[in-house]
């Protein structure tokens, strides 16, 4: 059981902008892609375009996140395919 519950709304005890970037960033070079900061904002507008429709549409918050993982897959593919 915990006494105290911290809340940071405000990015007082952690840069959430910073630890997104870092773990964004683990994950992709993870699978063996290289990372960019592009790459970075295309995920983030990919999460809040889905983000905005979570919030008008009542759907499972399952079916949110596997839509914008699909959906950023999907950029991936394409980004990889123009490489080629």
């Amino acid at each position: 059981m915990y006494d105290i519950i911290l809340m940071d709304i405000d990015n007082t005890i952690l840069d959430f902008n910073v630890a997104e970037r870092d773990s964004f960033k683990e994950v992709i070079e993870e699978i063996g892609l290289s990372y960019t900061d592009d790459l970075l904002r295309q995920y983030q507008k990919l999460t809040n375009l889905y983000g905005i429709a979570l919030s008008k549409v009542k759907f499972p918050k399952k079916l949110f996140l596997i839509l914008a993982l699909m959906s950023f897959l999907s950029f991936m593919v394409s980004k990889l395919m123009v490489k080629k």
